[in-house]
């Protein structure tokens, strides 16, 4: 039996963290029975990160966590600032082939964590890992002084501690064919995201403005679903996986407020700040050859469909990439790489504002769809033995449809990069390093990017002991 305690003191926060183990450090074990085999044995070792001849060990702690907090509850952003009873568990079995582990940890509401995984031989392998914290949040204040009279700053619930709840659930399985490299994997995460954060809005036109802050209670959950699989066949080794998506507000995922008059609508209660939900699938293959040997190649190609439930808008994105990697001989690699990117996204040319009393219905600008292709080479050459001369040459070309409403975005960007890298090491503990990046852009869409610009950068690394390293 032990008890420890913890009483650390930071913004008027007292904490003290009473434990009670009730059991550390339980363990049944036997010897290896008669017909164990020599793999078996080793399996054990590699897997069980125990003694061979340990079964099962476990451990068990339980205790009471009492807290007093005053002021903000920002002091402890990630805890659940209030008293609570405390515990865990952990469990460790190999009764081979089987392997076995189960960990659980419970710190208060919305503290938690816990990992569940289970082995049989390389043929199955499960894990399951579910953790959940708690996050306080700032409640930002309108209230300033010297408020200009043309905006009100209103905040309907001006005592309000913000907060919300992360739950995060991610399980993976594997399968595999007995003798023969084919897996099939499962992957499935669910996230939940529950509480109440603060919103922010500014309701009325220009001259007679209202910044407006106000609860809002957010019940958010996201699933994501990747099933695949892959295997050698003969030279190459391939992967598919197919992937669905799907995020879902909740029931409050639209805000209602009264609007003044304008000249743009009547004044009605309208809705606002409207959370979409937001669906997805994608299919990806991946081919790649051996990844020894003078020559390797590798190929992918992914297709995403993303839809906005809510708003009847919807993109499709095609992406391919292609790698290629020869060594002519030891002190010389050539790198080729092309990768294409196609993005058409759909929109529907109106949008309803529909108030209690009043509709209204406003053109939207069609968006702007893209194609975009990137291509390099690049050289690794070794000179010497501790220097090594990197050179890239860069191509993108950027091709956009629909965008003749935006008025100031071109038809096509194009840019061309030269990257020129020396690596050296003079001494075992000093490392050298000098680059050189020149680019060139044509016809940018954004004033922030620059025609031309060029980069030199130098640095050294010093490393005179194993803990001190200057740069």
């Amino acid at each position: 039996m032990r008890y420890c305690v913890k009483i650390p003191m930071l913004n008027r926060l007292a904490l003290v963290h009473c434990i009670l183990l009730l059991a550390n450090g339980f363990a049944l074990a036997g010897e290896p029975g008669p017909g164990e085999s020599p793999e078996s044995a080793a399996s054990h070792m590699m897997y069980g990160s125990v003694p061979s001849h340990q079964k099962t060990e476990g451990e068990l702690s339980l205790g009471f966590r009492w807290l007093e907090q005053d002021d903000s509850s920002r002091v402890g952003e990630y805890q659940y600032l209030h008293s609570s009873v405390v515990g865990g568990f952990e469990l460790n079995s190999y009764p081979l082939p089987h392997r076995i582990n189960l960990m659980a940890d419970y710190q208060g509401k919305d503290n938690m964590y816990g990992d569940l995984g289970y082995a049989y031989k390389d043929l199955i392998l499960f894990r399951d890992i579910f953790s959940s914290i708690h996050h306080n949040l700032d409640h930002y204040s309108y209230q300033y002084a010297g408020t200009p009279p043309t905006i009100r700053y209103t905040d309907r619930n001006p005592f309000t501690q913000y907060h919300t709840g992360y739950f995060d659930n991610f399980l993976t399985l594997r399968l595999k064919a007995p003798d023969f490299p084919f897996h099939i994997y499962l992957k499935q995460r669910h996230i939940e995201k529950d509480g109440t954060r603060q919103q922010r809005s500014m309701i009325g036109y220009y001259g007679n403005i209202t910044q407006l802050s106000q609860n809002r209670e957010i019940d958010w959950q996201s699933d994501e679903f990747i099933l695949g699989a892959n295997s050698h066949l003969g030279l190459v080794e391939a992967d598919y996986a197919f992937g669905y998506t799907r995020f879902d507000p909740g029931a409050n995922s639209v805000l209602h407020d009264a609007y003044p008059l304008s000249l743009a609508r009547p004044a009605d209660t309208y809705p606002h700040d409207s959370v979409p939900r937001i669906e997805s699938w994608a299919n990806t293959l991946k081919v790649h050859t051996s990844y020894t040997g003078r020559i390797v190649a590798s190929a992918s190609l992914s297709n995403l469909r993303r839809e906005n439930v809510s708003g009847d808008a919807e993109s499709t994105t095609w992406r391919g990439a292609t790698d290629f990697k020869w060594m002519p001989f030891t002190a010389l690699g050539l790198i080729f790489k092309y990768r294409h990117s196609d993005i058409d996204v759909e929109n529907p040319g109106t949008v309803t504002l529909r108030g209690l009393a009043n509709s209204n219905t406003y053109s939207v600008l069609r968006s702007i769809s893209s194609k975009k292709d990137t291509l390099s080479l690049s050289a690794n050459y070794r000179p010497f033995k501790k220097t090594t001369i990197v050179s890239t040459y860069e191509f993108e070309h950027l091709a956009r449809n629909d965008f003749s409403q935006w008025m100031v975005v071109p038809e096509s960007t194009d840019s061309n990069a030269i990257r020129l890298a020396l690596y050296n090491r003079p001494l075992a503990n000093l490392n050298f390093r000098a680059s050189f990046l020149y680019r060139k852009i044509h016809d940018p869409a954004c004033n922030i990017e620059p025609d031309t610009s060029g980069q030199i950068q130098f640095a050294a690394t010093y490393q005179p002991t194993a803990r001190i390293t200057a740069l």
